[in-house]
């Protein structure tokens, strides 16, 4: 579950923003804000993934530091999305990858990119290749489209000497294996959450601007 620090401050941003709306035509997020005037930790989480870190609301915001407010919404969403990321990992004990995810993604890559070289003889790695079949002489080409099928073939165009080929293999091996833990997740969670957002707008509940003392208090 999401800490409660992050669910505080994510509520407590929504419901300041809830009763400005200066920020209701930046994204996704406010319009769905709008029609809420409370915010389940459900709903948070659901806003932290429509959010795309853009942080133009926060250089718009007249709330934001240093006002005694101090409102940071791209901040308070990052954290939670990042949560949201942790709780809904697959299988579990992947979760604690998302935590220093950038010193794993970078030991991920080298040791892709090392076990990429050490599969290939040197002679084929280093050597020079003329002919046909040249080219898979550094890894065989039915290697080549069981690991990555078409979205390999559409970049191997423009691979044609041995080492950058391994480079390149280890670096798109190593993306591919921390995708799900690193931050090319929030595509596939901010799809997720503008489904529901989707038949929010199609519903057409909106709720009312709270009131000037709704924001003093």
């Amino acid at each position: 579950m999401p800490s409660i620090d992050s669910l505080t401050e994510a509520r407590r941003s929504m419901e300041i923003c809830n009763a400005c709306r200066d920020c209701e035509g930046y994204c996704a997020v406010f319009p769905a804000m709008e029609m809420r005037r409370a915010f389940t930790d459900g709903d948070l989480g659901s806003l932290s993934n429509l959010c795309h870190n853009c942080k133009g609301c926060y250089y718009a915001c007249q709330y934001a530091p240093p006002h005694a407010f101090g409102l940071n919404v791209p901040k308070a969403f990052a954290a939670l999305r990042a949560e949201t990321y942790e709780d809904h990992a697959w299988p579990r004990l992947m979760a604690r990858l998302f935590q220093r995810n950038g010193l794993r993604t970078a030991l991920t890559l080298a040791a892709a990119y090392l076990g990429s070289v050490a599969l290939v003889s040197p002679d084929a790695l280093y050597g020079f290749h003329i002919g046909r079949g040249a080219f898979y002489a550094v890894i065989p080409h039915g290697v080549m489209v069981s690991l990555f099928g078409a979205a390999f073939l559409f970049a191997v165009v423009s691979m044609t000497m041995g080492m950058l080929l391994a480079v390149h293999l280890g670096f798109v091996m190593g993306l591919f294996l921390v995708l799900p833990y690193g931050k090319f997740v929030h595509g596939l969670r901010r799809t997720a959450a503008l489904v529901p957002n989707a038949s929010e707008k199609e519903s057409g509940a909106v709720a009312p601007t709270a009131t000037q003392a709704d924001l003093r208090t």
